[in-house]
């Protein structure tokens, strides 16, 4: 009854900042705390989606960083840290974990993150980790190289090939399959959902997102739209499986870095695949398909 006409002449949507939004804010909060020389346009690009709040909470936990490392004055290094605690939760490394999960766990995010640096084209790779962060044993995390609003059919089969490349390398390195994939399942599970039943990217325009995104996945469990969501994240897992098996040695030299290094960054990630790939080139699977093993 509020929202009827006549209530209201104006609706105004209230978006998260833009990047000279972003800039100003954290200016603005930067001015309120001592802090060296800070890359203000990697900052504008690490918090591409904040809000105004998350910005101001990130840099008070970068101030506490710093306080605890015993510092008045913040720097980057605490601000990324201090990131890192909003979106994934406080780091808390498990200092007891054998050798051997630790191995498992290391490969896992090798393959997501081998997957990112070749398949993103709009995000950048900025960190992979197998120290735990909040509830997760290890991750790959991406960022968005710029704003923006619309993806196309090929980047979100890219994701979901991104998604399933930790099962492709526990089973091509390990001979396992582990259950860390849980929500690497759910994310692949509902972006081919949302292929066929919101976006009709899959030769029907029929959209279940009428019925809500209960709706959409009720059909799934139906039966309505299984057939059709196996087809696809097979054939995407088959395309990163395949990338993988022909580029071992890059993502063999990713996961031999974690276990040695426990984490490591874009700028490490990229030299360590420029070395490996002096010797092996990368070999895309699509031109590979064409010609036999």
């Amino acid at each position: 009854a509020l929202l009827r006409p006549g209530r209201f002449d104006r609706k105004v949507v209230v978006d998260r900042p833009d990047a000279d939004g972003r800039k100003e804010i954290i200016d603005y909060y930067l001015n309120k705390v001592k802090h060296e020389p800070m890359p203000m346009d990697r900052m504008v690009s690490d918090t591409i989606g904040y809000t105004p709040v998350a910005v101001k909470y990130v840099i008070n936990e970068a101030v506490i960083h710093a306080h605890f490392d015993g510092r008045q004055a913040i720097n980057y290094w605490d601000f990324t840290r201090a990131r890192e605690i909003h979106e994934w939760g406080l780091r808390q490394p498990i200092r007891n974990m054998t050798y051997e999960d630790r191995r498992r766990i290391a490969y896992h995010e090798a393959g997501h993150a081998y997957a990112m640096v070749k398949l993103l084209k709009k995000e950048r790779l900025i960190k992979v980790t197998i120290i735990r962060h909040g509830g997760a044993l290890g991750l790959a995390a991406p960022k968005p190289v710029e704003e923006t609003y619309t993806s196309t059919k090929e980047e979100d089969l890219n994701d979901i090939q991104i998604s399933l490349a930790s099962r492709a390398a526990e089973e091509i390195f390990l001979g396992v399959q582990m259950t860390g994939v849980t929500s690497d399942l759910q994310q692949a599970t509902v972006r081919a959902a949302l292929l066929i039943g919101a976006f009709g990217m899959d030769n029907s325009f029929i959209s279940y997102l009428p019925m809500g995104m209960d709706g959409l996945l009720k059909s799934v469990a139906g039966g309505e739209m299984k057939g059709r969501m196996d087809a696809i994240l097979n054939d995407e897992y088959r395309k990163v499986k395949r990338m993988i098996e022909l580029n071992k040695e890059a993502v063999i030299a990713i996961a031999e870095a974690l276990i040695l290094r426990n984490e490591l960054t874009d700028i490490d990630v990229n030299e360590i695949l420029a070395r490996v790939e002096a010797e092996h080139p990368f070999t895309d699977a699509r031109k590979a398909e064409e010609r036999p093993f």
